[in-house]
C-alpha cells in the first residue's frame, strides 16, 4: 500500500481545487492507497469527511512547538509520496524536512532544490485544476479529471433549507444567491459596483419571480444589508446567517445559481454542482472557470483591451463598470426562468 501526502496550505478556493488530486490518486491505485493531506486551519473544513483521506494534517504557524511537531509527524509518517502543490518557501521547507524520498514541486527559484522530483512549470494559461495535474506526470496522470468536491452531511442540507423557508422562500420558486463584494484590500479591484447587485435582484424578483439570497463572509454583513435594503421586494428575499464552508456548500446546494466575482464562493459553488455566473475583470477566466461548462457562465466586458491584467490595484476599472445590469440578466437568466 502506498501513503501519500498533499500539501496545499491555502487559499479557499486553492484547496478546493486540488481536490480532484485526491480522486485521481485514489483511482490510479486502485483504492490501495493511504492519502493524507496537509493544509492550514482555516482551509481544513473544506477536507474534513472526504471518504479517500484518511487524516487532514494542520500546519499552526503561530507555534514554534507545533510546527515541530508536525514535521515529526510527517517524518513518522514514512511517505512514499509527497506533492507540493503550493510551492511557497514553508510548503517547501515542510516538503523538504517531511524526509519522504519522492519529493514532487514546481521549478520556482531557489526552493524547486528542495524537491527531488521537479516540473516544469507550463507557462501558458490554463485551468488550475489542470496546472496541478502537471504535477503528476510521473505517475502517468494526464490532466482532464476537473471535478473538485466539499462533502458535508445530509442533515446540514435540511437546517439550511429550512432557515430558507423560515425566511420568506416558498420552497418552490428559484432562487438565485449573491456573494456579496469582497472586502479585502487585494479583491477590491475584482468587484462589480455595489449598486448594481440589488438593481440585479430586484430585476429578478420582478421578471423572474425568483427569491434572491444574500451571502456574505469575514467583515461583508454591513454590504450584504446595504444590498438587501435596496431590493425592491425583501418579501422575496433574505440574508443567509453566518456560515461555516460546509454550511455555506449546503446551502449553495439549494441554489439555483449563484452571482459572484471570482472568489472562494464561486469554488465553493461549483464543487457542489450548483452553477455560477462570474464576473470576470482582472482576472484571467481561463485559470478560474472550468473549461467548456455550460453552467458556469464568465460575463466580461470583452472589448476591453486590458481585460484580465491580473492586477491588484486600479482606480478607473473600467472592467467592471462596463459590465452592465443587462449582460448579467441576460446570463442568469437560463438558470432562473
Amino acid at each position: 500500500m502506498k501513503k501519500i501526502l498533499i500539501v496545499q496550505l491555502r487559499k479557499l478556493g486553492d484547496v478546493i481545487l486540488t481536490t480532484p488530486i485526491i480522486d485521481v490518486l485514489y483511482k490510479k491505485f486502485e483504492n490501495d492507497v493511504i492519502i493524507d493531506f496537509l493544509t492550514e486551519p482555516q482551509s481544513e473544513e473544506v477536507l474534513t469527511d472526504n471518504p479517500m483521506l484518511r487524516q487532514v494534517l494542520v500546519l499552526d504557524k503561530s507555534s514554534v512547538k507545533e510546527q515541530l511537531k508536525l514535521i515529526w509527524k510527517l517524518r513518522s509518517e514514512k511517505y512514499d509520496y509527497v506533492f507540493d502543490f503550493f510551492g511557497n518557501p514553508r510548503s517547501a521547507q515542510l516538503t523538504f524536512l517531511s524526509g519522504v524520498k519522492k519529493r514532487y514541486g514546481y521549478d520556482y527559484p531557489i526552493r524547486h532544490r528542495l524537491y527531488n522530483h521537479c516540473v516544469k512549470r507550463d507557462r501558458k494559461s490554463k485551468y488550475v485544476v489542470d496546472f496541478k495535474m502537471d504535477l503528476l506526470r510521473d505517475l502517468d496522470i494526464e490532466p482532464g479529471f476537473r471535478k473538485t468536491s466539499i462533502y458535508f452531511k445530509r442533515e446540514m442540507s435540511e437546517d439550511m433549507r429550512h432557515y430558507l423557508c423560515e425566511h420568506g422562500w416558498d420552497g418552490k420558486s428559484k432562487i438565485l444567491a449573491i456573494a456579496t463584494p469582497n472586502v479585502r484590500d487585494v479583491s477590491l479591484v475584482k468587484n462589480w459596483l455595489f449598486e448594481r447587485y440589488a438593481e440585479l435582484g430586484s430585476l429578478v424578483q420582478k421578471d423572474l419571480g425568483a427569491f434572491v439570497l444574500i451571502l456574505w463572509g469575514p467583515g461583508e454583513k454591513d454590504i450584504a444589508e446595504d444590498i438587501y435594503y435596496h431590493l425592491a421586494d425583501k418579501e422575496k428575499a433574505c440574508l443567509a446567517p453566518d456560515l461555516s464552508i460546509k454550511e455555506l456548500s449546503a446551502m449553495l446546494s439549494l441554489t439555483d445559481v449563484l452571482l459572484t466575482g471570482c472568489g472562494g464562493s464561486k469554488h465553493v459553488a461549483v464543487a457542489v454542482g450548483t452553477p455560477t455566473v462570474t464576473i470576470f475583470g482582472p482576472t484571467q477566466e481561463i485559470c478560474w472557470n472550468p473549461p467548456n461548462s455550460l453552467k458556469n457562465i464568465a460575463v466580461k466586458a470583452k472589448e476591453l483591451e486590458c481585460l484580465q491584467c491580473d492586477k491588484t490595484e486600479c482606480d478607473d476599472r473600467q472592467c467592471m463598470k462596463r459590465v452592465t445590469v443587462g449582460m448579467v440578466f441576460k446570463a442568469v437568466t437560463p438558470f432562473l426562468s
